[in-house]
């Protein structure tokens, strides 16, 4: 696994000034060239927009293949966590809200080919912090995105764990969800992204 995983990231790098090694030596290729500028393309953030379909390329054959990754189960790994409860990736379409409680406010109706698709995980992490994973799609409008959000956040996250519970909720995403915060709550909001790339390069 470890022997895969090492050629499918050198399949996958892409350095922004490729001549530039040479100008420096080795050294500067291992330890300048692999650990900065070639960091986008071992993660790249953007394709967290929507996980559900995050590819990278792999080789089989000495032939290269884009393969979709279990981004979900990766992170699942990478931060320890001991999952409790998963669900499946839900669609839903966005309204406008009949009684918005800001501009902008949206409801959720479950439509297969809605825009918007939504993950939640529960489950512990090594140092027994409860954890709420939401994986989700990102549309090109943030306001929008983030009020499908805010409506997916109201009406799911007391089922089946109540929320006061969590002491972290990981989230893809700019968001807003500390201001659904109640005073009976003490979780904070993490960028999915930010932990997959801390945990990613911590060593």
């Amino acid at each position: 696994m470890r022997l895969e995983s090492y050629e499918d990231a050198l399949s996958n790098i892409e350095l922004k000034k490729p001549g530039a090694g040479s100008l420096f030596g080795d050294d500067y290729l291992l330890h300048y060239m692999l650990d900065i500028e070639a960091r986008g393309s071992l993660l790249n953030l953007k394709a967290f927009t929507n996980p559900f379909e995050y590819k990278l390329l792999t080789t089989k054959f000495n032939e290269s293949h884009e393969t979709l990754i279990d981004v979900v189960e990766t992170f699942n790994y990478l931060i320890g966590l001991t999952v409790i409860n998963e669900g499946a990736v839900n669609y839903f379409r966005a309204v406008d809200a009949a009684k918005p409680d800001y501009e902008g406010a949206v409801e959720l109706v479950r439509d297969a080919n809605g825009e918007y698709a939504f993950r939640l995980i529960e489950g512990k992490l090594p140092d027994g912090r409860m954890a709420l994973v939401i994986w989700r799609t990102m549309g090109t409008d943030l306001v929008r995105t983030n009020a499908a959000l805010d409506a997916y956040f109201r009406k799911y996250r007391i089922n089946p764990r109540e929320s006061s519970e969590y002491d972290v909720i990981f989230v893809n995403g700019d968001n807003n969800l500390e201001n659904l915060r109640t005073d009976d709550e003490h979780w904070k909001v993490v960028r999915t992204e930010t932990a997959f790339n801390d945990k990613m390069w911590e060593e």
